[in-house]
């Protein structure tokens, strides 16, 4: 339940819905990926195809993510450049050619978003920005479930508040089924 904010500096004080409120954060999330350079690189998205020469590792998504949270520079040693498979749900779609968006990625997230007690429920934590080819983007919608594979490229943290952490692991040449 939302709590009403008294003494608002001589404004109007304003309740937000639930979804007023989850746009708003989207926003913020969205702008704070574009400001960590989250959609910045040279060069074609899409792989010639050797990633499939490697061996892939299927990973569960949300323990993978979790270890990047908790420990960046040990999960990179352990990811980076390895091919991994790894199921997950479509949070946001950036098409290349909107204002914001200078080249095609996808963010998946390790589930979709539900409805608790007649409330919707979002998720908020780390994701993998997949960047993938035009034909590949143009057939998502948030919340369809995919597959992503690829090989892993960085690890970019979008909020840190103490000791909790939140970013997105980087899939440069992902593929997505």
């Amino acid at each position: 339940m939302m709590k009403r904010v008294e003494n608002c500096l001589d404004l109007k004080c304003k309740r937000l819905s639930a979804w007023q409120a989850v746009s708003m954060l989207g926003i913020g999330l969205f702008i704070l990926i574009m400001a960590t350079g989250g959609c910045s690189g040279t060069g074609s998205n899409v792989d010639a195809g050797n990633t499939m020469s490697q061996k892939q590792q299927i990973v569960d998504l949300e323990s993978f993510l979790k270890e990047f949270d908790k420990n960046k520079a040990l999960a990179l040693e352990k990811y980076k450049g390895r091919n991994i498979l790894t199921n997950g749900y479509v949070d946001i779609i950036c098409v290349k050619g909107l204002p914001t968006c200078p080249q095609n990625f996808v963010l998946v997230k390790p589930g979709p978003d539900q409805v608790v007690n007649g409330h919707p429920t979002y998720y908020m934590g780390s994701t993998i920005q997949c960047f993938t080819g035009q034909s590949q983007v143009a057939s998502l919608s948030p919340g369809k479930a995919v597959t992503v594979s690829g090989p892993v490229d960085d690890y970019v943290v979008t909020m840190q508040m103490g000791n909790s952490v939140m970013g997105m692991v980087t899939i440069k040449s992902c593929k997505l089924a």
